[in-house]
């Protein structure tokens, strides 16, 4: 309870903080009218204070995960927008303070304070829309990326081989159950081969599977389906009660895979089709925030003398931290992880930006190095921020070619 209090007290700072533009610039535009865009600012910016408190005080995200990302659609966009414009409303207040100390003139402090808050008011409310917008209409808005891999390694009775990658389902994130049925169609309309799913079916909870568990299964390729585990599917962000608990709530997490009709690999080789071994680690990364459970030289039994090799790994950043040095004979790395921030612009074969690439050097789609690939799904569902902005839910059908 007294968590919940300091969380309310220093939500209700910052919005008196970032409402102190909106009030200058709305008194402009109010004058002595009533005040009942001030009232709407204030509605929109409680209910959003209140979505905040419901989701810390009541655990949302294991008993009623849908609900949970129904009401962060509605808060994140106010939150983010506000964070945003925050260090630019502190910054205002610091240059107006720093006039008036040396003696600027009124009239000029008074046009630099309209000027700066109307800025952040039209830049704030144009991000809020853009990301209630991208909650709207854009997590069910699927993609099919058609990839070809050239390979001299290729078995030539493989040639045309075709591999269905998905990723980051995220089951928690997702609102609309008759909406996903479309992702299904549009991964058995690619007629696949072999379908993989590269880890984080879950944000934390097996429930969140329940409602999605009969589409998943029915998912068809000839060859079955393949997955791995992400680092959302251990449990490591939810503090469990026991280790007992959590161990159990993981064994659950596993077996939703197999409820699903999906072959998890947990560090070990599957060969597919004579010379054609399919690869599956834990979650392996290059960045210490993330716990590292795979065992690659493990994973890596069996699989020595086969041509042809695809690596399934979650975290990209593996590809460079170990695989292109230690397993040059490893051919093609499946991964996703990244979700490519769900925010970004993407004109294809044009241009490609997001935030991601920050934090990421390999974020979306293909990269190679010599003749080893990788190829980073940019995720069926949405973590966070339940929606996306640019960069669009991906289904990934890759091609074979011999040469």
């Amino acid at each position: 309870m007294l968590r919940t209090l300091f969380l309310a007290f220093y939500i209700f700072l910052f919005e008196l903080i970032v409402y102190q533009p909106v009030q200058f610039v709305l008194d402009r535009l109010v004058g002595d009218r009533p005040p009942f865009i001030h009232y709407v600012y204030w509605s929109v910016s409680i209910l959003a204070i209140l979505s905040i408190i419901i989701i810390a005080v009541f655990p949302l995200h294991k008993t009623k995960p849908r609900l949970n990302s129904i009401i962060r659609a509605f808060m994140m966009p106010v939150m983010i927008s506000k964070v945003i414009i925050l260090i630019p409303a502190l910054l205002m207040w610091l240059i107006i303070l720093f006039m008036e100390t040396f003696g600027t003139a009124t009239s000029t402090v008074d046009v630099f304070q309209s000027n700066f808050a109307t800025s952040l008011i039209i830049f704030g409310a144009g991000l809020m829309c853009l990301l209630w917008y991208g909650t709207l209409f854009n997590p069910h808005r699927y993609r099919v990326h058609h990839v070809v891999i050239p390979s001299s390694d290729l078995p030539a009775e493989m040639d045309g081989y075709k591999i269905v990658h998905i990723s980051d389902l995220h089951a928690g994130s997702i609102t609309r159950i008759e909406q996903f049925e479309k992702a299904i169609n549009l991964i058995n309309k690619e007629a696949a081969d072999l379908v993989v799913f590269t880890g984080d079916l879950v944000n934390s909870f097996p429930s969140e599977m329940n409602d999605i568990l009969e589409n998943l299964l029915r998912i068809q390729s000839k060859n079955g389906v393949y997955s791995i585990l992400g680092n959302h599917d251990y449990g490591d962000y939810i503090r469990f009660p026991s280790r007992d608990e959590k161990r159990l709530n993981f064994e659950e997490i596993l077996a939703m895979h197999k409820n699903a009709g999906w072959k998890l690999l947990r560090n070990e080789s599957v060969e597919l089709q004579d010379n054609f071994v399919l690869i599956g680690t834990e979650n392996i990364s290059a960045k210490s925030t993330f716990k590292n459970y795979g065992k690659m030289d493990q994973a890596f039994l069996g699989a020595e003398d086969a041509d042809f090799k695809v690596l399934l790994s979650h975290d990209p950043t593996h590809w460079k931290s170990e695989v292109i040095h230690k397993y040059k004979d490893i051919d093609l790395t499946l991964s996703g992880h990244t979700h490519g921030l769900q925010f970004g612009i993407e004109i294809p074969g044009v241009f490609k930006w997001s935030p991601s690439q920050f934090i990421y050097k390999e974020w979306a789609g293909l990269y190679q190095e010599g003749v080893q690939y990788l190829y980073v799904n940019r995720g069926l569902g949405t973590l966070w921020y339940p929606g996306r902005v640019g960069i669009l839910p991906e289904i990934t059908s890759i091609t074979l070619k011999k040469i």
